[in-house]
Parts: C-alpha cells; sequence; structure tokens
C-alpha cells in the first residue's frame, strides 16, 4: 500500500511489517516525544506525519508532541513585511516577532489538531510548561525569548493517561502570564 502519492514512496510489503512490529512490545506504553519542526507541518507533508503518529498511538504508544513554528514565523513576517528579530527561539525575539510567533502557534497547532482528529485520535494543547526570561546573555537582552522552568508533569501524564495526545506549543506563559517563545528543540 502507498502512504502518500508522492513518487518516492513505495509499497510496503510483509517484511516490512515484521521487520517493524517485532518493536512493538519493546515500545508499548512508553512515551514518545515527537518533536515535529515547523518545515515539515506543511500541507503536503502534514496528512502522512498524522497517520505515522496514529499507527504509533494505536500500536499502544503514548505520545506528547512538541511543534516548532520557525519556518511559519519567517513566512508570516516577510508577509506582513517585518523582519523577524529571530524566528528559531535561540537569539532576542522583539515584540513584533513574538505577535507573529503567538499567530504561527495557533495556526501550527490547529493544522496539527486537525491532522489528529482526521485520524482517530483526541488531543488537546496545554499550557503544562511555565517559561521564565533568558534575561541578558553576554551584554544582549533577549527580550520575549524564554526558557523552561518547570514542566506539569502531572497535567501531561493524566492526558495520556485518558487517551489524549497532548500538543505543546513553542510559545508558553511565564508566572503572571506573559508569553515567551522558546526553542521547540529546547522544549
Amino acid at each position: 500500500m502507498k502512504l502518500d502519492g508522492r513518487e518516492n514512496d513505495r509499497e510496503l510489503n510483509p517484511a516490512d511489517l515484521r521487520g517493524i512490529l517485532k518493536y512493538v512490545p519493546q515500545w508499548r506504553h512508553h512515551t514518545f516525544v515527537i518533536a515535529l519542526d515547523g518545515s515539515v507541518v506543511e500541507e503536503d507533508t502534514i496528512n502522512n506525519l498524522m497517520l505515522q503518529l496514529a499507527v504509533l498511538r494505536n500500536l499502544g504508544i503514548r505520545l506528547v508532541v512538541v511543534y516548532g513554528i520557525g519556518e511559519q514565523i519567517l513566512k508570516m513576517a516577510n508577509n506582513k513585511h517585518l523582519k523577524a528579530s529571530e524566528a528559531r527561539g535561540y537569539g532576542p525575539t522583539d515584540f513584533a516577532t513574538l505577535e507573529v510567533a503567538i499567530t504561527a502557534a495557533g495556526r501550527v497547532g490547529h493544522q496539527i489538531e486537525r491532522g489528529l482528529t482526521r485520524n482517530g485520535l483526541k488531543c488537546a494543547r496545554v499550557n503544562a510548561v511555565r517559561a521564565t526570561d533568558r534575561g541578558i546573555i553576554k551584554g544582549v537582552n533577549q527580550l520575549f525569548t524564554g526558557k523552561v522552568e518547570k514542566i506539569d508533569s502531572a497535567m501531561i501524564e493524566g492526558l495520556m493517561a485518558d487517551e489524549l495526545v497532548p500538543l505543546i506549543s513553542p510559545v508558553a506563559f511565564t508566572k503572571d502570564g506573559s508569553e515567551r517563545r522558546i526553542n521547540s528543540d529546547l522544549l
């Protein structure tokens, strides 16, 4: 069977399935944290990715999805004729880039939520990450770029126990509710 219409796909054969299925008992009931880079969350790849996540979940592997938005920030900023101060969440994020990041995070989260729903999975976008300021690094104020201060693992575990896939955004909140851009790889 073909996974999608792209030319580089090949037919799966029984040997492929036997090779895959030998790992299922080893990983069943374990949690995989899946980091989706913003560059792979596009219309032509999202359906295939979500199908693969659904297969993992149906094999008894618990999932947490963390997603990036760097590509989307660059595209959206360009469309608005803005220069993104930092699209990847490593350096200083100015207020205009933070606003674009908030919009990008909402759109990408929606795409992932839709893809999971189409493949029979329930999910929840969570605010389980508390951010803190990165502060001043080598004399440069990091502005609205943050780092992880705390993760509410009990919330994430509870959602997975209820058969939900937690979606974690690269825009998190500080203790006082202010937004901070966090690099998704660091999440």
